[in-house]
């Protein structure tokens, strides 16, 4: 069994609120980024349209015999120009 002794100052919290609390790095639960694929095509011959897909595949893995509730963040570009589109 570990234990882990810390200390933090937390935020008033009221009894049934939601809070996080950061415990560090969970050393059994890896998260593995695969290189990220780019795809390209032209379509058209005279209103050319292009189209590059970027596909990112990330993998985790919990090596504990317990489930593990993760939210994993990740940032998706916007663009600022109409003609350009950004689909998720």
């Amino acid at each position: 069994m570990n234990t882990i002794h810390f200390q933090t100052f937390l935020k008033s919290v009221s009894p049934g609120e939601r809070f996080s609390c950061s415990l560090g790095v969970d050393t059994a639960i890896r998260i593995e980024y695969k290189p990220v694929k780019k795809y390209h095509e032209e379509v058209g011959y005279i209103n050319k349209t292009s189209s590059t897909v970027y596909e990112q595949l990330i993998v985790v893995k919990n090596s504990r015999s317990d489930a593990a509730l993760i939210t994993i963040k990740q940032q998706v570009p916007r663009s600022t120009d109409e003609k350009i589109k950004v689909r998720v």
